[in-house]
């Protein structure tokens, strides 16, 4: 069943359910300080990319947040389901963003690799949440986990067919700013760790030479 199919299923069955589904998926997943931190980095691929991976994850630390506590895990599956279609939307995002990099001839490999760790890692949680629910929880959320799953394996097969399609097309790949400064300020810590350097021992006595100016 594809992703449409199951929203009109998932709209069928609010009908008759006390928390409605379909609310699920007719909502923003951003909110509006996520939305301007993002309009910041369009002309900076890695840094939208990993600000679009930071609000997945930190979807999903909230779900585990909502599950810590057993006796309230019921009470909040609504919840959990809202967030599970957030995450959906914005693998779809992550996607679609990953995808117009790579047409517009980005450098994306760093941010590919990200992307492949994070639909791994969420792929595990979404199958621990599954197995770990009551059947009164995934009535609450069933199709928005499904969903998300969905979304997870298309976003690490897409991820997965651009970083080999940009291994094959592209050479040495570049450190990017930040990870140039990084680099520099390492050397330069250990230049300083290691103090002035001295003169060899010249004399036969042991003693070391005055430090080169």
């Amino acid at each position: 069943m594809n992703r449409l199919s199951r929203f009109a299923v998932a709209a069928t069955l609010s009908l008759s359910m006390a928390t409605p589904l379909f609310a699920q998926f007719n909502r923003d997943p951003l909110n509006d300080k996520e939305v301007n931190e993002l309009r910041e980095t369009a002309q900076e691929p890695h840094a939208r990319m990993k600000l679009l991976i930071n609000f997945t994850q930190r979807r999903m630390d909230k779900i585990n947040v909502l599950r810590a506590d057993p006796k309230m895990a019921t009470a909040n599956a609504p919840e959990i389901g809202q967030l599970l279609s957030d995450v959906a939307n914005l693998l779809d995002e992550v996607d679609d963003n990953l995808s117009m990099y790579d047409r517009q001839g980005e450098d994306m490999r760093k941010s590919l690799r990200a992307v492949i760790e994070m639909d791994t890692d969420i792929r595990a949680k979404l199958k621990a949440l599954k197995e770990n629910s009551t059947s009164a929880q995934m009535e609450q959320y069933k199709f928005a986990i499904e969903d998300a799953d969905e979304s997870a394996s298309a976003s690490v097969d897409n991820a997965h067919a651009l970083l080999a399609d940009e291994m094959a097309k592209k050479g040495k790949e570049k450190p990017d700013k930040e990870e140039s400064a990084k680099d520099k300020k390492k050397k330069d810590d250990e230049a300083k760790s290691k103090g002035p350097k001295q003169r060899p021992d010249y004399t036969g006595m042991g003693g070391l030479g005055k430090p080169q100016r």
